[in-house]
């Protein structure tokens, strides 16, 4: 089949919606998603194919009670979002200048190399805010987004990436490298109507596998490793939402759907419970709540401080430390927390090389417990525990009232 063969017999079509566009060639605004591709054209040499220069944030709008909505956590989310923005230095390092002053101190004699041509996004935490309120009010009015959808939930999206690279003249430039200072950087926001994360999961909560190297490369058909040993998830990289990180979070729950589980547990090279594919992880034990410490290799998530604070304010021991898988196992119950999975139980976990599961408690008191002030904050329920009330400091309304109207 030729070239020409496959563009012509390959369509893809998506759902209509405005996605808010901001990058370093100049263009800030609005495109309708069904023709984004052709408006802004990519080639081989986009620099996030080959090396996963990208980020992201995860932003939840939720319908609460009263029929308004809500965005949780979002003043902690753009904090997020600013400081991957910055470990990936798509955004000015603003202490470049104090530490290379240091380095020549230190290494007087060195004669450094002159650093590549630096192109920064200038963003900061005001106009993210704006540009995602903008994007969510816009789809509204365009009538892309249901505000009377049965899940009560719309998914933002703002995603970052390094994109070309271009010569004097504007020509994309034909090379590869991992360094990519001199690409242009491209922020993206969009928007949809999304139902619960964790929707294949049975009602008790999902189904568990923990992520092995082994099982994985007997599924994918990769030769076995010459040892028996564990090798976990551990680097710094993880303490940001990096799109390479959710590269392994996706093949690990890729690996646990096609053996029919919901969802994968990764662990680090000691077998201590990490986290979910994508979600916080905690563990219910004799009335006390576990949960891995932000020393290890997680993410920091809004949604899990939310739980931690709700739990020690309704009088629960929270231990944030090191959680031994088995520790997990054994555990009375156990629960995902997450922005878009909210706060949810763990039907069970399974430990294929050990042929260990668990056997949780159904309704766990404690875990229902919290679950049940979660779901009435994120939902400004009246019924909320009045000691938690100033929680709702960390909740921002939504005033999408008259696009209702206008609609």
């Amino acid at each position: 089949m030729t070239f020409l063969n496959i563009i012509a017999t390959t369509k893809i079509e998506v759902k209509e919606s405005l996605l808010f566009r901001w990058d370093t060639y100049g263009n800030q605004g609005f495109a309708p998603m069904s023709k984004y591709g052709i408006t802004f054209p990519n080639s081989a040499y986009t620099h996030v194919k080959h090396y996963a220069t990208s980020g992201f944030e995860g932003i939840l709008a939720v319908r609460g009670v009263d029929n308004k909505w809500y965005i949780p956590t979002l003043e902690e989310n753009l904090d997020r979002l600013l400081d991957t923005m910055k470990a990936m230095l798509m955004i000015k390092p603003t202490g470049l200048d104090a530490v290379l002053a240091e380095i020549t101190k230190i290494f007087p004699s060195i004669v450094r190399a002159k650093p590549p041509e630096q192109i920064y996004l200038e963003v900061d935490k005001k106009t993210l805010r704006s540009a995602i309120m903008q994007t969510i009010e816009e789809n509204v009015k365009a009538g892309y987004l249901d505000l009377n959808t049965e899940s009560g939930l719309i998914y933002v999206r703002p995603n970052f990436y390094r994109d070309h690279k271009l010569d004097a003249d504007g020509h994309v430039i034909p090379g590869l490298g991992v360094a990519s200072l001199g690409h242009h950087n491209v922020l993206e926001i969009m928007v949809q109507n999304v139902p619960s994360y964790l929707a294949s999961a049975p009602e008790e909560g999902s189904r568990v596998l923990v992520y092995e190297e082994k099982l994985h490369r007997m599924v994918s058909g990769l030769p076995p490793l010459l040892a028996d040993i564990v090798i976990g998830f551990s680097n710094v990289g993880r303490k940001f939402k990096l799109g390479g990180n959710y590269a392994i979070g996706g093949i690990a729950k890729n690996l646990a759907q096609l053996l029919g589980f919901d969802e994968a547990l990764l662990t680090d090279n000691k077998w201590n419970v990490l986290e979910g594919g994508g979600e916080n992880a905690f563990a219910f034990i004799d009335g006390k709540i576990y949960t891995p410490s932000l020393d290890e290799a997680i993410l920091p998530g809004t949604k899990r401080s939310i739980v931690i604070e709700i739990a020690r304010k309704l009088g629960y021991d929270v231990i944030e430390d090191k959680l031994p898988l088995q520790k997990f196992i054994d555990a009375e119950a156990a629960a995902f927390s997450g922005t878009w999975t909210g706060f949810e139980p763990i039907g069970e976990v399974n430990w294929y090389s050990k042929g260990s599961n668990s056997h949780y408690v159904k309704n766990h008191p404690v875990l229902n417990h919290i679950r049940t002030e979660y779901n009435y904050l994120l939902k400004n329920d009246k019924r909320l525990d009045p000691e938690l009330g100033y929680l709702k400091s960390r909740i921002t309304m939504l005033d999408l009232d008259a696009f209702r109207q206008a609609k």
